[in-house]
Protein backbone atom coordinates (compact mmCIF):
# COMPACT_ATOMS: atom_id res chain seq x y z
CA UNK A 1 0.00 0.00 0.00
CA UNK A 2 1.59 3.26 -1.13
CA UNK A 3 1.56 6.09 1.39
CA UNK A 4 -0.73 9.00 0.60
CA UNK A 5 -1.33 11.79 3.07
CA UNK A 6 -5.01 12.00 2.08
CA UNK A 7 -5.47 8.27 2.76
CA UNK A 8 -3.74 8.63 6.14
CA UNK A 9 -6.11 11.44 7.09
CA UNK A 10 -9.12 9.39 6.01
CA UNK A 11 -8.03 6.39 8.08
CA UNK A 12 -7.31 8.64 11.07
CA UNK A 13 -10.78 10.16 10.85
CA UNK A 14 -12.32 6.67 10.68
CA UNK A 15 -10.19 5.52 13.67
CA UNK A 16 -8.97 2.62 11.52
CA UNK A 17 -5.81 2.17 13.61
CA UNK A 18 -4.72 -1.22 12.25
CA UNK A 19 -5.03 -0.17 8.62
CA UNK A 20 -3.31 3.13 9.35
CA UNK A 21 -0.52 1.35 11.24
CA UNK A 22 0.14 -0.91 8.25
CA UNK A 23 0.17 2.06 5.89
CA UNK A 24 2.53 4.15 8.02
CA UNK A 25 4.93 1.35 8.97
CA UNK A 26 5.36 0.36 5.32
CA UNK A 27 5.83 3.97 4.32
CA UNK A 28 8.42 4.50 7.06
CA UNK A 29 10.41 1.44 5.95
CA UNK A 30 10.53 2.82 2.41
CA UNK A 31 11.31 6.40 3.43
CA UNK A 32 12.81 6.49 6.96
CA UNK A 33 14.01 10.09 6.54
CA UNK A 34 10.52 11.46 5.88
CA UNK A 35 9.75 13.67 8.89
CA UNK A 36 5.99 13.72 8.36
CA UNK A 37 5.64 9.94 8.13
CA UNK A 38 7.88 9.46 11.17
CA UNK A 39 5.85 12.00 13.21
CA UNK A 40 2.49 10.52 12.19
CA UNK A 41 3.65 6.99 13.01
CA UNK A 42 4.96 8.12 16.41
CA UNK A 43 1.62 9.83 17.05
CA UNK A 44 -0.26 6.63 16.19
CA UNK A 45 2.00 4.60 18.48
CA UNK A 46 1.10 7.05 21.27
CA UNK A 47 -2.59 6.54 20.57
CA UNK A 48 -2.13 2.77 20.70
CA UNK A 49 -0.22 2.93 24.00
CA UNK A 50 3.06 1.86 22.41
CA UNK A 51 5.15 4.57 24.03
CA UNK A 52 8.52 2.87 23.61
CA UNK A 53 8.01 2.48 19.87
CA UNK A 54 7.06 6.15 19.65
CA UNK A 55 10.17 7.16 21.55
CA UNK A 56 12.40 5.08 19.27
CA UNK A 57 11.12 7.05 16.27
CA UNK A 58 11.79 10.40 17.92
CA UNK A 59 15.27 9.65 19.27
CA UNK A 60 18.25 9.39 16.95
CA UNK A 61 16.70 11.32 14.06
CA UNK A 62 17.21 14.98 13.22
CA UNK A 63 13.96 16.63 12.16
CA UNK A 64 13.82 19.76 10.04
CA UNK A 65 13.18 22.97 11.98
CA UNK A 66 9.49 23.54 12.73
CA UNK A 67 9.93 26.84 14.64
CA UNK A 68 7.82 26.41 17.73
CA UNK A 69 5.00 24.09 16.68
CA UNK A 70 5.88 21.77 19.62
CA UNK A 71 3.99 18.76 18.29
CA UNK A 72 7.14 16.61 18.30
CA UNK A 73 8.13 18.00 21.69
CA UNK A 74 4.76 16.98 23.11
CA UNK A 75 5.05 13.53 21.51
CA UNK A 76 8.44 13.07 23.15
CA UNK A 77 7.07 14.30 26.47
CA UNK A 78 3.99 12.09 26.27
CA UNK A 79 6.00 8.96 25.39
CA UNK A 80 8.29 9.46 28.38
CA UNK A 81 5.35 10.18 30.68
CA UNK A 82 3.60 7.01 29.51
CA UNK A 83 6.68 4.88 30.18
CA UNK A 84 7.18 6.62 33.52
CA UNK A 85 3.60 6.03 34.65
CA UNK A 86 3.96 2.36 33.73
CA UNK A 87 7.19 2.07 35.73
CA UNK A 88 5.55 3.81 38.70
CA UNK A 89 2.58 1.44 38.54
CA UNK A 90 4.98 -1.54 38.43
CA UNK A 91 6.65 -0.33 41.63
CA UNK A 92 9.83 1.09 40.10
CA UNK A 93 9.83 4.79 41.10
CA UNK A 94 13.54 5.23 40.33
CA UNK A 95 13.00 4.22 36.70
CA UNK A 96 9.81 6.27 36.57
CA UNK A 97 11.63 9.34 37.84
CA UNK A 98 14.19 9.09 35.01
CA UNK A 99 11.44 8.97 32.41
CA UNK A 100 9.64 11.91 34.01
CA UNK A 101 12.86 13.93 34.08
CA UNK A 102 13.54 13.05 30.45
CA UNK A 103 10.07 14.35 29.57
CA UNK A 104 11.23 17.74 30.88
CA UNK A 105 14.22 17.83 28.54
CA UNK A 106 13.08 17.59 24.89
CA UNK A 107 15.78 16.95 22.31
CA UNK A 108 17.13 19.75 20.13
CA UNK A 109 17.09 17.22 17.26
CA UNK A 110 13.29 17.50 17.25
CA UNK A 111 13.83 20.79 15.43
CA UNK A 112 11.44 22.87 17.54
CA UNK A 113 12.03 26.14 19.38
CA UNK A 114 11.94 25.21 23.07
CA UNK A 115 12.63 28.69 24.46
CA UNK A 116 8.93 29.41 25.04
CA UNK A 117 7.63 25.89 25.67
CA UNK A 118 5.54 25.94 28.85
CA UNK A 119 4.02 22.46 28.96
CA UNK A 120 6.00 21.04 31.90
CA UNK A 121 3.26 21.15 34.58
CA UNK A 122 2.27 17.52 34.05
CA UNK A 123 5.90 16.34 34.09
CA UNK A 124 6.60 18.21 37.32
CA UNK A 125 3.51 16.72 38.97
CA UNK A 126 4.61 13.19 38.07
CA UNK A 127 8.17 13.90 39.21
CA UNK A 128 6.60 14.79 42.56
CA UNK A 129 4.69 11.49 42.63
CA UNK A 130 7.84 9.52 41.83
CA UNK A 131 9.87 11.32 44.50
CA UNK A 132 7.03 10.70 46.96
CA UNK A 133 7.09 6.98 46.12
CA UNK A 134 10.86 6.97 46.69
CA UNK A 135 10.34 8.46 50.14
CA UNK A 136 12.04 11.74 49.17
CA UNK A 137 9.31 14.00 50.50
CA UNK A 138 11.25 17.29 50.33
CA UNK A 139 12.08 16.71 46.67
CA UNK A 140 8.45 15.78 46.04
CA UNK A 141 7.24 19.01 47.62
CA UNK A 142 9.68 21.04 45.50
CA UNK A 143 8.34 19.42 42.34
CA UNK A 144 4.72 20.01 43.41
CA UNK A 145 5.50 23.68 44.17
CA UNK A 146 7.01 24.14 40.71
CA UNK A 147 3.98 22.50 39.08
CA UNK A 148 1.61 24.66 41.13
CA UNK A 149 3.43 27.84 40.10
CA UNK A 150 2.63 27.35 36.38
CA UNK A 151 -0.25 29.67 35.47
CA UNK A 152 -1.53 28.35 32.15
CA UNK A 153 -5.19 29.30 32.01
CA UNK A 154 -5.26 28.75 28.24
CA UNK A 155 -4.40 25.03 28.72
CA UNK A 156 -7.26 23.62 30.83
CA UNK A 157 -5.83 20.09 31.17
CA UNK A 158 -2.58 21.44 32.62
CA UNK A 159 -4.65 23.58 34.97
CA UNK A 160 -6.12 20.37 36.38
CA UNK A 161 -2.61 19.01 36.98
CA UNK A 162 -1.75 22.29 38.64
CA UNK A 163 -4.75 21.77 40.93
CA UNK A 164 -3.53 18.25 41.70
CA UNK A 165 -0.15 19.69 42.71
CA UNK A 166 -1.82 22.31 44.91
CA UNK A 167 -3.80 19.60 46.64
CA UNK A 168 -0.55 17.76 47.37
CA UNK A 169 0.67 20.98 48.99
CA UNK A 170 -2.50 21.02 51.16
CA UNK A 171 -3.79 24.12 49.37
CA UNK A 172 -7.23 22.68 48.75
CA UNK A 173 -9.08 26.01 48.47
CA UNK A 174 -6.77 27.22 45.69
CA UNK A 175 -7.05 23.85 43.94
CA UNK A 176 -10.85 23.93 44.11
CA UNK A 177 -10.95 27.42 42.58
CA UNK A 178 -9.03 26.15 39.57
CA UNK A 179 -11.28 23.11 39.18
CA UNK A 180 -14.41 25.29 39.33
CA UNK A 181 -12.94 27.54 36.62
CA UNK A 182 -12.28 24.52 34.40
CA UNK A 183 -15.78 23.17 35.07
CA UNK A 184 -17.31 26.52 34.10
CA UNK A 185 -15.22 26.52 30.92
CA UNK A 186 -16.58 23.08 30.03
CA UNK A 187 -20.16 24.07 30.86
CA UNK A 188 -19.93 27.15 28.63
CA UNK A 189 -18.40 25.16 25.80
CA UNK A 190 -21.07 22.47 26.01
CA UNK A 191 -23.83 25.08 26.15
CA UNK A 192 -22.48 26.95 23.13
CA UNK A 193 -21.60 23.80 21.24
CA UNK A 194 -18.00 24.92 20.76
CA UNK A 195 -16.26 21.96 22.41
CA UNK A 196 -15.95 18.47 20.99
CA UNK A 197 -17.76 15.80 23.09
CA UNK A 198 -14.63 13.62 23.25
CA UNK A 199 -12.62 16.52 24.69
CA UNK A 200 -15.31 17.28 27.28
CA UNK A 201 -15.33 13.66 28.51
CA UNK A 202 -11.52 13.62 28.55
CA UNK A 203 -11.46 16.75 30.72
CA UNK A 204 -14.13 15.31 33.02
CA UNK A 205 -11.99 12.20 33.44
CA UNK A 206 -9.10 14.40 34.63
CA UNK A 207 -11.39 16.19 37.07
CA UNK A 208 -12.60 12.83 38.41
CA UNK A 209 -8.94 11.82 38.83
CA UNK A 210 -8.36 15.02 40.77
CA UNK A 211 -11.30 14.11 43.02
CA UNK A 212 -9.84 10.63 43.67
CA UNK A 213 -12.72 9.02 41.82
CA UNK A 214 -11.13 6.23 39.70
CA UNK A 215 -14.52 4.78 38.77
CA UNK A 216 -15.73 8.16 37.48
CA UNK A 217 -12.43 8.78 35.69
CA UNK A 218 -12.61 5.40 33.95
CA UNK A 219 -16.26 5.95 32.98
CA UNK A 220 -15.55 9.38 31.46
CA UNK A 221 -12.48 8.10 29.61
CA UNK A 222 -14.53 5.27 28.09
CA UNK A 223 -17.05 7.88 26.93
CA UNK A 224 -14.23 10.00 25.52
CA UNK A 225 -12.80 7.08 23.54
CA UNK A 226 -16.27 6.11 22.29
CA UNK A 227 -16.66 9.70 21.04
CA UNK A 228 -13.34 9.52 19.19
CA UNK A 229 -10.78 10.72 21.74
CA UNK A 230 -7.14 9.90 21.04
CA UNK A 231 -4.19 10.95 23.27
CA UNK A 232 -2.50 12.68 20.33
CA UNK A 233 -5.43 15.11 20.19
CA UNK A 234 -4.10 16.64 23.42
CA UNK A 235 -0.72 17.31 21.84
CA UNK A 236 -1.69 20.02 19.36
CA UNK A 237 -2.07 23.75 19.95
CA UNK A 238 -4.69 24.64 22.57
CA UNK A 239 -7.14 26.01 20.03
CA UNK A 240 -7.20 22.65 18.27
CA UNK A 241 -7.83 20.57 21.34
CA UNK A 242 -11.46 21.02 22.19
CA UNK A 243 -12.83 23.34 19.55
CA UNK A 244 -15.11 21.89 16.91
Amino acid sequence: MRYRHEMDLMLEEAHADRERLELLERAHLKDPDNDNIRAQLASLYIDMGRHRKALELLVGHRFRSRHGIWFLTRLYQHANLGLGRRALKMGNPDRALQYFRDSMQPLVTLGEDLSKFRGQTKSLYYIGLAEEARGHLKSAQRAFRKAASRHLAYLPDLQVYRAMALRKLHRKAAAERIIRQVERYLERGVGLGTLRPDYVHYMRSLIAEYRNDPVGASREMKKAKAAGWRPSRALHFSWKRGVS
